[in-house]
């Protein structure tokens, strides 16, 4: 019997452990901070025995990917990053293309590091480049923008004249986002294990991003001369003049800093790499199959919307049986969003199936995060043994 597109994906996935787990869940929540019994809750739709996720939880505190934070845990470090990436890849946001190629070329010294190679390869990869050849990546440039990374600070500047130094603020005070704390629903999905191999059309297993707010810290102040922020929604990812409209709102009432993290991928390429423009001369369609597996990329897409059909019905049923499975699914298809190349349509197939991947992913998380908030938000209706993945 031919197995379905569900059981073909689940076959690809590699079982998940408790952190692969923990890290998905909270990946997929904005902000990305849930109490500890829902995590056990989480565990257990996989089989997971409490004391092992709490021992997964020890684990990643003391390896800085989470802080336990007044009975809750958050994400920390790289997590943080990550989950910014799986947001942008969803989005799949590109800007238009003018023809140009961006090119790098390594020019650093012969005497690099294994360490400092695994480190540009990295910072390649997130950056959408392909390798040409040793030491030669490209890619055509229309991603400048739309790829920029996470490592900026806005913060809220009282109404009036602009304060006359430039000093960046205490690297200590918390900055004011004004979110109301909820406890979020994950957005099926997770990024995977560092240990994945990297040849896989992806990255890691994670969650994408149910518009949550946040509750104020139990002890704070507030202030009385604050007026009440009302809730905002955001702007859908895919309209551009309601991005561009919440754009102008957040830069009249914020000052942008800059980060600029040890490991923003610019950073690393900037480092050893220089950077040239090209126009090249033969066929760029060509040349983008050749350095990317197009083919590969677009039969993928159709086994992962055919999975995401068999599963969406019941799911928006409120069957916590689809559960499990689904995690899994939306773990592959948000995996799958990092491997796309975001090439300028001009270079893709017209059957190119990415944007019908991210409509019917746009549905089924809906669907996910629904049920997911049913079955952990009242007492669990989900079996003791949930099937296996």
């Amino acid at each position: 019997m031919t197995p379905s597109a569900v059981e073909a994906v689940l076959a690809d996935e590699r079982p998940y452990t408790a952190r692969s787990v923990l890290a998905s869940t909270l990946l997929g929540i904005d902000p990305p901070r849930l109490p500890a019994r829902m995590l056990v809750r989480t565990g257990e739709l996989f089989g997971i025995a409490e004391g092992t996720v709490r021992v997964a939880v020890s684990r990643m505190v003391s390896a800085g990917e989470l802080v336990a934070d007044d009975g809750h845990y958050r994400l920390s470090g790289a997590l943080l990053d990550r989950q910014a990436r799986q947001s942008r890849s969803r989005s799949g946001r590109t800007e238009p293309w003018q023809g140009r190629w961006r090119v790098e070329v390594v020019v650093a010294d012969s005497g690099r590091s294994a360490n400092e190679r695994a480190e540009l390869r990295a910072a390649m990869a997130a950056l959408r480049l392909a390798e040409w050849r040793e030491g030669v990546w490209l890619r055509p440039d229309n991603l400048r923008a739309a790829a920029a990374g996470p490592h900026h600070i806005r913060a809220v500047v009282p109404p009036g004249p602009a304060p006359e130094s430039d000093a960046e603020p205490d690297a200590g005070a918390e900055p004011d986002t004004g979110a109301e704390r909820a406890e979020a629903e994950p957005k099926s999905g997770a990024e995977p294990d560092a240990g994945a191999d990297p040849k896989s059309v992806a990255e890691p297993k994670a969650g994408a991003e149910p518009k949550a707010g946040a509750e104020p810290d139990a002890g704070a102040e507030p202030d009385a001369g604050a007026e009440p922020r009302p809730a905002v929604e955001p702007p859908d990812a895919h309209d551009d003049h309601a991005a561009a409209e919440a754009e102008r709102i957040v830069r009249a009432q914020c000052r942008e800093l800059s980060a600029d993290p040890a490991d923003d991928p610019e950073r690393i390429v900037r480092a050893q790499c220089r950077e040239l423009s090209a126009d090249p001369a033969d066929d760029p369609a060509a040349l983008a199959a050749e350095l990317w597996d197009l083919d590969g990329w677009s039969e993928r897409c159709r086994l992962l919307q055919a999975a995401l059909g068999e599963l969406v019905d019941a799911l928006e049923a409120g069957d916590p049986t689809a559960l499990p499975p689904g995690f899994v699914v939306s773990a592959a298809v948000l995996r799958h969003f990092q491997a796309d190349p975001l090439l300028p349509p001009a270079l893709l197939a017209p059957d190119w199936p990415g944007p019908a991947l991210r409509a019917d992913y746009d549905r089924y998380d809906a669907a996910f995060k629904s049920t997911w908030a049913t079955n952990f938000r009242e007492p669990p209706r989900t079996p003791a043994n949930p099937p296996p993945l």
